[in-house]
Parts: structure tokens; C-alpha cells; sequence
């Protein structure tokens, strides 16, 4: 085990001049090799350049979130956002030089069919005559960032950020979990105007950028970006209307069931993530308590988890605890010179606490696995692959969750599915409201949140808002992926269709459920999406009746009574 830990690991920010020197003499060599050894050879020389440059972008953008009140930290930041551009560009240039190259084939052979569609997309995605404005790209989501970040609400004799009122979603009194919710809400009321201008300049940029490539509008550019390989758009489209025809009936019913529970008249919107009465399950102990008590969950799970989980915990790879000007949200990172990924998260004393870490925790252990890989572009994975790690593990962990939430274990899990149901829906609503917002770039603020009212009548007609206005028709604005990360929030759905496949599978035959997870985690970014879930038994989510018999089997064992 390396003592390296996170202090320590350091990367300076590249001279561009020099790594543009770099990369163009690799090209060179690469162009003049005589065999196939000696072009291999050089391929491999530039993935450790880029490696290098791509750890520290990884590096300034962890820090800055870490710290977004940090001077030394957003002055690293904004040195990334404007480097970023020009390093991506190196790399697509060179991309292209493999592709243009004649000898596909050979590298085919050595790294896999999938890596010459990626280098594609990359290389259809960028344009070094674009870097000022991706530069602004860069900047405008990093306003975001820090205006999320610096949220400071009073809130109950308290000065609390946006992840801590998300905590009171889950408290057991009705009347706070909704004052909550109005003081959450009620700042995004009074951020309004700013984050709606916010995304009218991203939506206006993106569409610029995208149209100086050759596309009618960002759409196009977004499927480049995001690697869609191996489906399209009306492949999407058409599982986004079948979880509409398959899962809004069964949120109605969970909706039911809630206010029968806990014996409302009405359910709203601060009621989604409390399934029964009383108090909701919250992790045994304090935070240092979770850390330490999922050391022994991993280790029921598999040993290899927990080695790995040790691993992270001795080289401080691990922030969880919310602070003061902390970047919302979790997210896991790879540092790609140190073989080791990052995990990022707010913990908030609430049960979700335990579905964030275990989640991240599934990003990071497939990232170690595949650390082997040749390549850094295969080492990780398209994202809607990548969520199925995370979710998948989220699943697995089902088990062994008495260890973390002792005797309300069972409560959590009943929770646990009944949120992944609602959230299917609401995953296509975010995803289809970005296909309209983005083909209608001119479309004012006030036609947006008509658009996000037409998404939650279609995909959330269960949600009722109550007296909380902001989010009749800007719900959206609270969803940070919206801003920085556009249309990656399809594949959270497209994952926890087969994420649910995992859960059906261990509940028969849990070891072969772990083998089949720990295969997929290792085989990297190696094949497209559909390509590698069905090459490890699961079935791909456009396949005809695939998500209709996981929600099936999770209706049965959730004993829901939905409508003839």
C-alpha cells in the first residue's frame, strides 16, 4: 500500500507550450515508426502525457470544490477552466492522427474496436478555433458551482447550507420537513432571476459553440460529448415513453401508500423521501461512526472491496463531511497519475448519507479495477456505464446494511427501492426538458419554466408543490447537472434499469451477482454502453420488455396494488 496520501499528491499545472511541443514531437515519432512495436510504443508515451495534464485539472477542480471561498484554490480553478480547452484539443489532435493514420487495425488489435469511437467522437467534438468560448463554458459553471456553494440559509437557530436543509427531506415531523423545503426553495426564489440569466448565457454559448461546428443546435454536440455510442436519440426517446407508460402508475401508487402511511389528506412534495411514520432511518452513530462501520459492510461484500475502501480511508481519499463554502453534491474523481480515484460528498445525518458513500464507493472500486487498462480513455467508462457501478453497488450492498443502520436496516431498503422508483421518471423529466430547452435556444425564462411544468405533468403527475412556488416551475434549478453536466441525467435512469437487474440477481444468488459486478467493473470503458452490460449477462435497458420486468419485480416486492 503506497503512503502517498492526499496532501502529497502534487501536479503542476502544464506550460501549454510545452505540452503542445510534447504532443507534436509524439506525433512525429509516431508518423515515422518504422514497425508496429514502435508506433504502439509512442501512443503509449502520449496517454502518460495526457495522464499528467489530466490529473492536475483533476486536482484544481477537487480543490476548488473542496474550497470555493479559497483564493489560492479558484485562482487554480480559473487556470483550469482556460487550460482545459487547449489540452482537450491536443488530445483530439492526436486522436485524429491515429485515425487518419492507416493503421487502425493494429490499434483495434491492441486496444479494442471501442477506443477508435471515442477518439472519433473526440475529434468530431473539437475545434481549436472554439477554446475562448469554451473557456467562457467553463467559467459560467463555475459560477454556478460557487453560487450553490455559498448558500447560507438560517434556517431552525442555525446558518445551514442547500445540503443541509436537504437533510430535514427525510425528518420525521412533517412541519420542519416543510419549513425546510420553504427556506430551500425560498432562496432559489430569491436566486431566480440570477440562475435563470445564468443558463440563458450557457444555453446561448453551448448553441454557439455547437453551430460553428456544423450542428442546427447543441443537441448534436451534446451526443459527442457525452460518447453515445451504440444508441441515439429516438432510442432514448422511445424508453423515456415507456417508463412514463410503466412507471407513472406505480408512483401513484407509491404516493398512496405514503399518504396512507403516515395519514395525510394530500402527499406534497417535502413528503417523497418519507415512506412510513415516525422517524426515517439515519445511519448508527456520527459520521467518523458510518466511515468506520462500512469497512465492515464492504468487508461481508467482498474482501477486494474492502481492501480497496482501506486503501482510501489510510491516504485520505475521502472528503464526506458538509462545511462552509463546500461544493454541493458527491461526485468520485480520478487521479489518473496516482492510480487512485477521489471521493467527494456532503454528509448530512440523514439515511441518504449511506446511498451517497456506497454510490461514489461503486465509481471509485470500478476505476481501480480497470486501473490496469492500457489506456486512460478505457480505464473509465461512458457515464450511463459508469452509473451502473454506482447504482449496481448501491444495490448489492442490501445485505449487509444492518452493519451501518442496525435494526432499521429493512425501513431503508423499503425506502431505497420506492425513491429509485420515483426517480425513473423524474430522471426522463430533467432529460426531455433539456431536448426542448435546447431545441428552442431562444426560448425566454418564463417559456422555460413553462416547459418544466409540461415535463412534471407528463412524467411527475403525482408531485404537488403545495404553497411552495419556485419549484412549480423551476424545480430544475436546484439540479446542478442541468447547469454544469448537460444531459448526462438520462443515464442515471438507463443505469438503474440495470442496477435493478443486479438487485433481482443477488436475491438468488448473491456470489454470482458479485462475480457478474466485479467482471463488469473491470472490464473499464472497453465497450460501448449496450455493448458490455449484455456481454456480462444483463440486459440492455432499449431492449424490448427489459424495464418493464424490473419494475415488475420490484412492484411485486414492494406488495404494491396498482390500478387495472
Amino acid at each position: 500500500m503506497s503512503s502517498t496520501t492526499f496532501a502529497g499528491m502534487r501536479t503542476e499545472a502544464p506550460d501549454l507550450q510545452a505540452l503542445a511541443d510534447e504532443v507534436e514531437a509524439l506525433r512525429a515519432r509516431y508518423q515515422a515508426a518504422a514497425d508496429r512495436e514502435a508506433r504502439l510504443a509512442a501512443v503509449l508515451d502520449w496517454d502518460r502525457v495526457m495522464r499528467r495534464a489530466y490529473t492536475w485539472l483533476s486536482l484544481a477542480q477537487l480543490r476548488f470544490r473542496q474550497a470555493t471561498t479559497d483564493a489560492a484554490a479558484r485562482t487554480e480553478r480559473e487556470l483550469a477552466d482556460a487550460c482545459e480547452p487547449r489540452i482537450d484539443d491536443l488530445g483530439a489532435s492526436f486522436k485524429r492522427t491515429l485515425l487518419e493514420g492507416g493503421h487502425q487495425s493494429e490499434l483495434a488489435e491492441a486496444f479494442g474496436e471501442h477506443v477508435l469511437a471515442l477518439w472519433a467522437a473526440d475529434a468530431a467534438a473539437s475545434d481549436p478555433s472554439l477554446e475562448e468560448s469554451l473557456v467562457e463554458e467553463n467559467r459560467l459553471t463555475a459560477r454556478y458551482t460557487a453560487l450553490v456553494a455559498g448558500a447560507a440559509i438560517e434556517f431552525d437557530g442555525a446558518t445551514r447550507s442547500l445540503g443541509d436543509l436537504v437533510a430535514f427531506r427525510f425528518h420525521g415531523d412533517r412541519a420542519l420537513r416543510h419549513a425546510a423545503e420553504s427556506a430551500r426553495w425560498g432562496w432559489f426564489a430569491e436566486q431566480g432571476a440570477e440562475l435563470d440569466a445564468l443558463f440563458g448565457e450557457l444555453v446561448a454559448k453551448r448553441t454557439e459553440i455547437a453551430r460553428r461546428m456544423g450542428h442546427d443546435d447543441y443537441r448534436g454536440l451534446a451526443q459527442l460529448r457525452r460518447h453515445r455510442i451504440g444508441y441515439d436519440p429516438d432510442d432514448v426517446a422511445r424508453f423515456r415513453d415507456e417508463v412514463v407508460a410503466g412507471l407513472v402508475p406505480v408512483n401513484h401508487a407509491l404516493t398512496e401508500r405514503r399518504r396512507q402511511a403516515l395519514g395525510l389528506e394530500r402527499c406534497f412534495s417535502w413528503d417523497e423521501k418519507v415512506h412510513a411514520a415516525g422517524e426515517q432511518p439515519v445511519p448508527l452513530g456520527d459520521l467518523a461512526t458510518l466511515t468506520a462501520n462500512a469497512a465492515g459492510m464492504f468487508e461481508r461484500l467482498s474482501p477486494q472491496l474492502a481492501r480497496f475502501y482501506a486503501e482510501m480511508r489510510a491516504r485520505d481519499l475521502l472528503d464526506l463531511e458538509s462545511r462552509d463554502g463546500k461544493a454541493f453534491g458527491g461526485f468520485c474523481t480520478w487521479l489518473a497519475d496516482h492510480e487512485m480515484p477521489f471521493v467527494f460528498l456532503n454528509a448530512n445525518g440523514s439515511g441518504d448519507d449511506v446511498r451517497v458513500l456506497v454510490h461514489e464507493m461503486g465509481h471509485a472500486f470500478q476505476r481501480w479495477s480497470s486501473r490496469r487498462q492500457p489506456l486512460v480513455d478505457t480505464i473509465g467508462c461512458t457515464s450511463e456505464l459508469a452509473e451502473v457501478h454506482s447504482m449496481g453497488l448501491e444495490f448489492l450492498a442490501w445485505p449487509e446494511l444492518e452493519a451501518v443502520f442496525g435494526d432499521q436496516a429493512e425501513s431503508y431498503r423499503i425506502g431505497h427501492l420506492s425513491d429509485q422508483l420515483l426517480f425513473l421518471p423524474y430522471g426522463c423529466a430533467i432529460d426531455h426538458f433539456q431536448e426542448l430547452v435546447y431545441a428552442s435556444p431562444q426560448a425566454s425564462a418564463a417559456d422555460r419554466h413553462d416547459m418544466w411544468r409540461q415535463m412534471e405533468a407528463r412524467y411527475l403527475p403525482h408531485r404537488d408543490h403545495g404553497d411552495l412556488e419556485h419549484p412549480k416551475g423551476a424545480a430544475w434549478h436546484a439540479q446542478q447537472h442541468v447547469f454544469v453536466y448537460p444531459f448526462y441525467y438520462i443515464d442515471y435512469v438507463l443505469a438503474a434499469t440495470c442496477a435493478l437487474q443486479f438487485w433481482a440477481l443477488s436475491r438468488s444468488d448473491r456470489a454470482g451477482a458479485w462475480n457478474t459486478y466485479a467482471t463488469l467493473c473491470s472490464l473499464g470503458g472497453t465497450r460501448s454502453f449496450p455493448d458490455q452490460v449484455t456481454a456480462v449477462g444483463l440486459r440492455s435497458p432499449f431492449q424490448p420488455g427489459c424495464l418493464d420486468t424490473v419494475v415488475s419485480a420490484a412492484v411485486e416486492h414492494l406488495r404494491l396494488n396498482l390500478p387495472a
